[in-house]
């Protein structure tokens, strides 16, 4: 490991519509994982950005070897919406969240699921509480998301809310403390 740069690829950067002083590049932590493409083993790289032709929030699906771009999928038809969150890949899929880019507009949050091959659509669930800022985590079939001042649990096959905390020590026994990732701590 030399440090010396591999490759770089341009995703865009993004001012929030209500003041230009601000510009956000990319926030969202890569995922990479391994999936099948046509038969071949390969190693993409997820991750959050904005589409500079559509202006709207993406993910990106990156080839790690050569960063060629494989897929890249808008998450909303706003282009207040950005994706602060850091993707998961899970059996397939991939999942990553979106909020505003500084509420300005403000745009509700959402959780897509997207086929991590072609990056299609499978289902997506307009959250209530906000917008997701942090990263997303998929395991045993679950996906868990910190949304407004909520924890969810929710199917990874489906999108439905399996459970949704509160943050703080609602729950005799037990205490749910997040900002942007969740952190559990049993009492």
């Amino acid at each position: 490991m030399t440090g010396t740069k591999i490759w770089s690829t341009p995703i865009a950067s993004q001012t929030p519509n209500c003041s230009g002083g601000q510009i956000f590049g990319v926030v969202s932590t890569a995922t990479v994982a391994d999936v099948t493409i046509n038969g071949t083993s390969t190693s993409v790289v997820y991750v959050g950005g904005r589409d500079p032709s559509l202006k709207l929030a993406s993910v990106y699906a990156l080839d790690a070897a050569s960063s060629a771009i494989i897929w890249k999928a808008p998450l909303s038809s706003s282009t207040g919406g950005f994706s602060w969150s850091s993707p998961a890949v899970y059996n397939g899929s991939a999942y990553i969240g979106l909020a505003s880019v500084d509420d300005c507009p403000l745009v509700r949050g959402a959780l897509p699921q997207l086929d991590a091959v072609t990056g299609k659509f499978i289902w997506q669930d307009c959250l209530k509480d906000g917008g997701v800022l942090g990263p997303v985590s998929a395991v045993s079939g679950v996906v868990f998301v910190s949304e407004g001042s909520h924890l969810l649990a929710m199917s990874a096959a489906t999108g439905k809310i399996l459970l949704k905390l509160h943050n703080g020590c609602r729950y005799p026994g037990r205490c749910v403390y997040f900002k942007r990732s969740p952190l559990f701590r049993k009492q």
